[in-house]
């Protein structure tokens, strides 16, 4: 969920609203669309995107008086309430699934699922049909599948062991492409890996030290192939992005 700042004038409520739905529109793309509810949480309620609509969902407030009855009715309707509500919550299902079911002893097995099907997805491409609209496509839907899996398992490790894989397996496969590309072509995929590779620096200085020699090697990597590609080079810059290693 995104949430949005209250604000002060119905003028700029609706502008950040338009903001952000017109955002929405831009980074999913209709594999997501279709399988999952996005949700954009707005001072009012949720901004929902489903079968390539925009819907607003009013938040719904719990009076006291609510909360104390529902506190007080029969385990056995309780659980029937319980069970219609994690039906329409995928995420939530699937966390008590890994929770309950798998005992939260499958971490492993699903990073490695994960990283198996980002890699054999990238093996299975040629080089020359990864245009950038293509790969920023693919970043985006794995990340976001990334960031279930942590939502999921609390795997901060793996968020970032699962990232760098990815966007080095894409970017290394796509490079040789993306090198000829102008600015101008590249300036939204430019944009958001070198911003993705910020995130992943701090995502790894928030670590213990002794997790910075195993992440080091992939990071520059990442680093390496931004610095390769003109335009990826020229956001950064423009940017004023610090990707130099964690000191």
């Amino acid at each position: 969920m995104v949430r949005l700042n209250r604000s002060t004038t119905d003028t700029k409520q609706k502008s950040e609203i338009r903001n952000q739905k017109s955002e929405m529109a831009k980074i999913l793309n209709s594999d997501n669309i279709n399988k999952y509810a996005v949700g954009v949480e707005n001072f009012d309620g949720i901004f929902c995107l489903r079968n390539n609509k925009i819907k607003f969902m009013p938040r719904v407030i719990l009076s006291k008086e609510l909360v104390k009855e529902i506190t007080k009715m029969p385990v056995k309707e309780k659980d029937k309430l319980l069970m219609r509500l994690i039906r329409k919550d995928g995420l939530l299902a699937e966390q008590l699934e890994f929770q309950l079911l798998e005992f939260g002893e499958t971490t492993e097995e699903r990073r490695n699922m994960l990283s198996n099907k980002i890699q054999e997805e990238v093996d299975g491409l040629e080089g020359g049909y990864l245009n950038q609209g293509i790969v920023l496509s693919r970043l985006r839907d794995y990340s976001g599948q990334i960031t279930r899996h942590l939502k999921v398992t609390k795997d901060k490790i793996g968020e970032i062991e699962l990232n760098l894989q990815l966007f080095n397996s894409y970017l290394d496969r796509a490079q040789g492409k993306l090198k000829r590309k102008s600015y101008y072509d590249l300036v939204t995929i430019g944009t958001y890996v070198v911003k993705r590779a910020e995130k992943l620096k701090k995502l790894i200085a928030a670590q213990h030290e002794d997790y910075y020699l195993e992440f080091k090697r992939d990071y520059l990597h990442l680093v390496e192939i931004i610095n390769e590609i003109p335009a990826f080079g020229q956001v950064s810059v423009y940017i004023g992005a610090d990707l130099t290693w964690i000191e």
